[in-house]
């Protein structure tokens, strides 16, 4: 896999495509698992970084936008956690469920996945200075590429066969984090600017 600009760019385009080819294609990759968390962690800089930028050229203030996109450094703690969560769920329930996929697989798999949905995010920006509309239709798809996407990579990394149990487990996964989160806000007592007004 060419590591350059070009070529992660090609990569990108060809794991849109075809995700469980691209999948493959990094999985191939031979990188400490160093070099792996620090990827993620740079994919989590990049990505708060461009979501600032996003707010900025839409010409939202912070007083218009959510607490977290108006936070670089909030959002990219919130993104931090997704993606430790989603590297350990991928790799110790898809063992539990039968799967062969590596712990290194899944860090890899889950930074890959986020430097896609980077360059999806890079195109949605360069569409908000000529068509908001079209930002947004992009950003709808994005997320049903991001499923999709996922959904491809876990079969891939542990040769599972039914891309809808997958989903489904993904589904139940989120729904899962979305309720502890819920409860952690909860009990930590943080409260939102503007919520406690409405």
């Amino acid at each position: 896999m060419d590591l350059s600009l070009n070529g992660l760019a090609q990569a990108a385009i060809l794991t849109i495509r075809d995700p469980r080819a691209g999948a493959r294609m990094v999985l191939s990759l031979d990188v400490t698992r160093q070099d792996r968390w620090n990827m993620l962690l740079l994919t989590v800089v990049i990505s708060a970084i461009l979501a600032k930028v996003s707010v900025l050229l839409s010409g939202g203030g912070d007083s218009n936008v959510g607490f977290f996109a108006a936070s670089p450094f909030m959002l990219g703690v919130v993104q931090l956690v997704l993606m430790l969560f989603a590297v350990f769920a991928i790799h110790y329930v898809g063992r539990r469920l039968g799967g062969s996929g590596s712990f290194d697989g899944a860090i890899i798999l889950v930074v890959w996945l986020q430097f896609v949905m980077i360059c999806l995010q890079l195109a949605q920006m360069l569409l908000l200075l000529v068509s908001p509309l079209l930002a947004f239709l992009v950003g709808i798809a994005g997320v049903g590429l991001f499923f999709w996407m996922l959904t491809q990579f876990i079969m891939e990394l542990h040769e599972f066969k039914s891309p809808l149990t997958v989903f489904l487990g993904i589904f139940l996964g989120m729904f899962a984090l979305a309720i502890l989160l819920s409860v952690l806000i909860g009990m930590s007592g943080i409260e939102f600017p503007g919520v406690s007004d409405v």
